[in-house]
């Protein structure tokens, strides 16, 4: 029976989820040592308990949950590794938005060092005291045990016993609804640039309406764009292996990389500025492509498959 669940890292998802579940009946820590001021400030507002260290967390927990940005993923399950008894009942979860087959490579990390692994995929947004319910994707031999949160602030869906199944469903749905603010960003912005931004704006107004309001997302991108990069590269990488063509994905990673080291990539949920228009929005990424379109003289990247 799983009471003790671990949060590997309590940021926007991680220490919401944390928070649900404790809600819900759990015990839930994490390990917040070299964690940023904001986590500590998400996880203690959560009621996440603290412990001094990641060997402690992996023997105090039944389940670890490992919710990061994806480009930390691995390395983050390569200490856990280092950390856990090669005999002990944990379940290691990976929650992150990988390939299959980085969520491959961590399993065989995790139970080489001995404990039972679980490929997960969120989707849906944090959960949240309105009843919000994030869905999370399980798959692999043991992931039906998790179905002992399902409906404990989460919803808990079983896909099947193979390890990247759960990983291949958030890929492919990121790819769409994550994807899209990346194209929706660069139409703008290109239009801005070529001086028909107005016009454009007034035909979707008339002709796509549900696609404009859409479009007002792209305001909020740069409290998550950060998180996005990796995200977008691991969807590439995901459709290669099928043979389809990495470019589109790796042009939205360059989109995201590019909102992400503008003036607006330092803001985060609580710290976003709610008043500022979509127009203003892409007038300032226009700026910062101008700058960098100096500063490095070269077209963006392409990969030929």
């Amino acid at each position: 029976m799983i009471k003790n669940i671990g949060i590997l890292s309590p940021g926007d998802m991680g220490s919401a989820v944390g928070q649900a579940l404790r809600l819900n009946g759990f015990n839930v820590f994490a390990n917040l040592k070299n964690r940023s001021d904001r986590t500590r400030l998400l996880s203690q507002s959560a009621g996440i308990s603290s412990v001094d260290s990641l060997d402690d967390l992996t023997k105090i927990c039944d389940v670890i949950l490992s919710i990061l940005v994806p480009s930390e993923a691995l390395s983050v399950a390569e200490k856990v590794a280092d950390s856990i008894n090669s005999n002990c009942d944990l379940i290691y979860v990976d929650c992150n938005a990988i390939a299959p087959s980085t969520k491959k490579d961590i399993s065989k990390i995790i139970e080489n060092a001995g404990c039972k692994f679980v490929d997960a995929g969120i989707v849906g947004t944090p959960p949240n005291t309105a009843g919000n319910k994030p869905k999370f994707y399980v798959s692999g031999r043991y992931a039906e045990n998790l179905l002992q949160l399902d409906d404990k602030g989460i919803e808990v869906k079983f896909i099947g016993n193979e390890i990247g199944q759960a990983a291949a469903l958030k890929m492919c749905y990121a790819s769409l609804t994550k994807g899209k603010m990346a194209l929706y960003s660069s139409a703008l912005i290109t239009a801005n640039r070529l001086n028909i931004y107005e016009f454009l704006i007034s035909e979707l107004a008339d002709s796509q309406k549900s696609m404009l309001q859409e479009m007002n997302g792209v305001n909020a991108l740069s409290t998550k764009a950060f998180r996005w990069i990796g995200e977008m590269n691991e969807i590439s990488d995901t459709f290669h292996s099928q043979g389809i063509t990495k470019n589109i994905h790796l042009g939205a990673s360059e989109m995201f990389d590019l909102i992400a080291d503008s003036p607006l990539g330092s803001e985060r949920p609580e710290t976003y500025d709610v008043n500022r228009t979509l127009d203003e929005t892409i007038n300032i990424l226009s700026t910062v492509l101008n700058k960098k379109n100096r500063k490095h003289n070269k077209e963006p990247r392409i990969v030929k498959n």
